[in-house]
């Protein structure tokens, strides 16, 4: 009875001390998503509330306080003071893990200083981010997320957290969608090397009408896309494959990912990083091109799982397809905007922020305010119809814009970037939403004064704006007369 008795009591003092410690932080509910990580730190002794009796989970750490809290010696830290970020929170759990081996895809860990910290941390599901692909590494993270992280990694988690189920699947289906080839996101179906193909010289040209003017000689053979099988096989795959017979053969990982990679490689605008060494362990190609587009995406880890594999025989499926050009995306940019430097956009990757009238537009893109899609560039206007026009119609735009520069006043230098997603006409009318960086302003003019034609409700100052201009005329393959524009809203931009 003594016995029973004092297990009843100890059973009692611990559930008191569970309760309390939830009880003295009002501003963190039961039903909060970092509640029992919380729990947990403040049980072991490691966290403690503010004087006003609260835990203040949206504050953000330093890092003194992260090593702190993960148990660390933070007097060791350098720039103890300043805010930690999330991939420094990855390298200090990595350490004290004792540097484990990881693999994940390099796309989630673009802009770490140390990749392989954060393969590890994203491998075991220590650090997932918002969406599975975006782990925000350069941010702040809170009380709460640094809470969540040590618990995490304490746990000596043994999850092998894969790429392809941990992106959500809307994301793949608005990649997919994106890609403008019309075919539809089934996600279990596979295509063709044909329709392969054709992605592949889409994503290459930026236009969905590619050009055939380098082919060597034409197909022998008929069909819907004998052009492109014709065109990838020359370049990529090996001349030899160039049959209608393999044209509706459904497409193997390892010819996805080659073609893939190496059109998108193609038109890249910067320097690519990438080892010759480089391969996969179940996936080979028989031509240079082909090896090196494979030498590439290894090298990026351009992967499913959390092996350096993509079951290259396999006949791939939309959503493998799907996960493939999302790492592209994110190493890449698969698409183009274009102005004083051309260079590449990446698609918005969130679940969440998107907008409502989403399907006006033919991509939505990270470099644009989510908000500014809202509000339609003029009324009635659908800008995915436009698209295709205006993606070859894009040097006479930056022109016109640069024009446009050259009304401002002497002592403001600006750059435009025209993307062809923001462009709508009806009849004879025309708006562009262009993204206007102040690069210099040294008597901090606004906008209003900055413009010699404006009908801006407000004042706007700073140094990044996406405004819409009228052309005031048909948007055609001459240039745009300079006297025909009007400014018509701006919205503020990211920076």
């Amino acid at each position: 009875m003594k016995r029973v008795i004092a297990m009843v009591c100890l059973c009692a003092m611990l559930l008191s001390t569970t309760v309390l410690a939830a009880s003295i932080f009002p501003d963190l509910p039961e039903n909060h998503w970092a509640y029992h990580a919380v729990e947990k730190m403040v049980n072991d002794g490691r966290v403690n509330g503010f004087p006003d009796g609260e835990f203040k989970p949206d504050y953000l750490v330093t890092r003194w306080q992260f090593a702190k809290m993960a148990g660390g010696n933070p007097d060791e830290m350098t720039e103890p003071d300043r805010e930690a970020t999330r991939d420094e929170a990855a390298l200090y759990l990595w350490e004290r893990a004792g540097k484990p081996e990881g693999v994940a895809p390099g796309a989630v860990t673009v802009g770490s200083k140390t990749p392989e910290a954060v393969q590890w941390a994203y491998a075991t599901g220590i650090m997932q981010g918002d969406n599975g692909v975006n782990l925000r590494l350069n941010s702040t993270l809170t009380r709460a997320e640094a809470a969540c992280l040590i618990v995490r990694a304490e746990q000596e988690l043994t999850a092998n957290v894969a790429f392809e189920d941990t992106i959500r699947p809307v994301i793949l289906e608005r990649v997919w969608n994106s890609m403008q080839t019309g075919i539809a996101y089934e996600p279990e179906k596979t295509i063709t090397n044909g329709e392969l193909a054709r992605m592949a010289l889409l994503i290459a040209s930026g236009t969905n009408t590619p050009n055939y003017l380098s082919l060597k000689e034409q197909p022998s053979f008929s069909g819907n896309y004998a052009k492109e099988i014709q065109m990838v096989c020359q370049e990529c795959w090996g001349s030899e494959k160039a049959t209608k017979e393999f044209m509706n053969q459904p497409v193997t990982m390892q010819d996805a990912v080659s073609a893939l990679s190496f059109y998108a490689m193609k038109q890249a605008t910067t320097g690519l990083d990438f080892s010759a060494d480089a391969k996969y362990q179940d996936a080979k190609a028989e031509t240079p091109m082909g090896k090196l587009a494979l030498s590439f995406a290894s090298h990026n880890k351009i992967i499913l799982r959390n092996e350096n594999k993509i079951q290259g025989e396999k006949a791939a499926t939309i959503r493998e397809l799907a996960c493939v050009l999302v790492q592209l995306d994110e190493l890449i940019g698969l698409n183009k905007s274009y102005g004083t430097n051309t260079s590449h956009s990446k698609l918005q990757k969130s679940e969440y922020a998107w907008p409502s009238n989403a399907a006006d537009y033919a991509l939505i893109l990270v470099d644009v305010p989510v908000e500014s899609y809202d509000v339609a560039l003029m009324d009635g206007a659908k800008p995915a119809k436009n698209y295709d026009f205006a993606r070859n119609l894009a040097p006479t735009m930056v022109d016109f814009l640069t024009k446009i520069s050259k009304t401002f006043p002497g002592s403001v230098e600006v750059e435009w970037t025209f993307y062809p997603s923001l462009f709508a006409k009806i009849g004879n009318e025309a708006v562009i939403r262009a993204k206007l960086q102040i690069v210099s302003n040294p008597k901090g003019l606004t906008l209003n004064q900055i413009f010699a034609k404006n009908q801006f409700a407000e004042t706007y100052s700073g140094d990044s704006f996406f405004v819409d201009i009228a052309t005031g005329k048909t948007a055609g393959d001459v240039i745009i007369p300079i006297d025909q524009y009007m400014a018509l809203r701006a919205f503020a931009g990211k920076e």
